[in-house]
């Protein structure tokens, strides 16, 4: 029998709220805002800056917090 993680999705399904709550906190923290909301263009620009030089990092993966955070503050800030 071949090797094979069943229902794997369900893993990307329960670490995925992880990484972004995580990356919520950090965010806040560091830029010192209340909300991921609040933050202004050239925080998510750093952000985004951050994200592609984590593209070819070991650690790219942990980065989805962090791209949800943009693709979140996007949506909200450009759907308006």
């Amino acid at each position: 029998m071949k090797f094979d993680v069943p229902k794997i999705y369900k893993w990307a399904e329960n670490i995925e709220p992880t990484l972004t709550e995580w990356a919520e906190e950090h965010v806040e923290t560091w830029f010192d805002v209340e909300d991921a909301y609040d933050l202004t263009l050239e925080q998510i620009e750093e952000i985004e800056e951050f994200l592609a030089e984590a593209e070819d990092m070991w650690y790219d993966w942990v980065c989805i917090g962090f791209r949800n955070i943009v693709n979140n503050w996007e949506n909200q800030h450009y759907d308006d």
